[in-house]
């Protein structure tokens, strides 16, 4: 039985595919063990027997639909896959309650840095590593233009960002499973 934590994008924000965590929990409790969330935006940490994080992303979207009618787009990652992510961060220097992840749906080797120098305000910056952005956000995310609808829309895929406190949690309660 592997450890999986599981990113579901865009519930419960901003009135939209609002789904509680007791309801959630008890609909992947019937295809997942020791299912457990953090926070209303959709960050579970499960086991499963299924083999791969697509199945399980796969399983938890096809459950979610079944059962509310939305499509959730769902980011998922075995422990080792997260912390993995988690360290390559490149800004710990920084102040972490601005610091953010912004998970993609696939791996990029740059980004049109025309169209994100234009976004990005003074205080930022931002990396990316493979299928992670990272940003710091100086001036907080709530007033940056680098938000996740941006980066889906110049890198034409799904995304869902974290800030470094939900990460850390999900790492810290993954490891009690």
């Amino acid at each position: 039985m592997k450890t999986y934590i599981a990113l579901l994008r865009g519930i419960n924000v901003s009135g939209q595919k609002k789904i509680k965590m007791t309801q959630l929990r008890e609909l992947l409790g019937k295809e997942f063990n020791e299912v457990q969330t953090y926070i209303q935006s959709g960050n579970v940490i499960m086991s499963s027997e299924l083999s791969s994080e697509s199945e399980v992303s796969s399983q938890i979207e096809k459950l979610i639909e079944n059962a509310y009618g939305y499509n959730v787009k769902v980011l998922t990652y075995t422990v080792d896959d997260l912390k993995k992510r988690f360290s390559e961060n490149p800004y710990r220097d920084k102040d972490t309650k601005n610091l953010y992840f912004t998970f993609l749906s696939e791996n990029k080797s740059e980004l049109p840095e025309h169209k994100v120098s234009s976004k990005k305000g003074k205080h930022e910056e931002i990396t990316l590593i493979d299928d992670v952005l990272y940003m710091y956000a100086g001036d907080g995310y709530g007033k940056t233009k680098l938000t996740n609808n941006f980066f889906e829309a110049v890198l034409n895929l799904n995304a869902t960002t974290r800030n470094y406190r939900t990460v850390s949690k999900l790492l810290e309660m993954a490891k009690e499973l």
